[in-house]
């Protein structure tokens, strides 16, 4: 009920402002919104005397496994009934491969049994490609809608009439 009172009507009004997809509104605003809790524990917990950084990473792995199997079918469940969940292949595929390269690096890093400070920055460079390929698709949809909606007037003659418009009454305009 919070989370609907207040997270949902934030990201709503920040979307509209900022002008984001739902799609950038959900992998930014929401998903910090959703892993905040998680930051903060993770770090009280790792610097807890009783407490250790396998600590910390446990309860994050043992998150996204809760949120990428529990809640992502739970969601799907109970909308079954009322209508067909549509995943646009291109989104899906680029989520789940960045999951899955993130998950890699992870059961990599366990192996090895350490991890530097260059390869913990190389998971925040995976989450702003993964931010940048989004914005991508999402500038380029929003271009292709523009063309397939706009006039069939071509841009060189939209620029020669605005030519011939005179300076002073631009001025004056103004």
């Amino acid at each position: 009920d919070t989370a609907n009172k207040y997270l949902s009507t934030a990201l709503t009004i920040i979307t509209d402002i900022l002008n984001l997809s739902p799609n950038l509104a959900a992998m930014t605003f929401l998903a910090f919104g959703n892993g905040a809790p998680d930051v903060i524990s993770s770090i009280v917990a790792s610097n807890n005397e009783l407490g250790d950084l396998s600590l910390s990473i446990g309860a994050l792995i043992g998150g996204g496994l809760c949120v990428a199997c529990f809640v992502f079918g739970l969601v799907i469940y109970k909308n079954k009934i009322s209508m067909d969940i549509e995943v646009v292949p291109h989104m899906y595929r680029r989520e789940l491969l960045t999951y899955l390269i993130s998950l890699l690096l992870i059961c990599y890093y366990g192996y090895k049994g350490s991890i530097n400070f260059l390869e913990s920055v190389l998971f925040l460079s995976i989450y702003v490609i993964n931010l940048m390929i989004a914005f991508y698709y999402d500038v380029k949809k929003i271009n292709s809608e523009h063309s397939d909606s706009g006039s069939n007037i071509p841009v060189e003659q939209i620029q020669r009439e605005e030519e011939v418009i005179p300076n002073d009454l631009n001025e004056n305009l103004i």
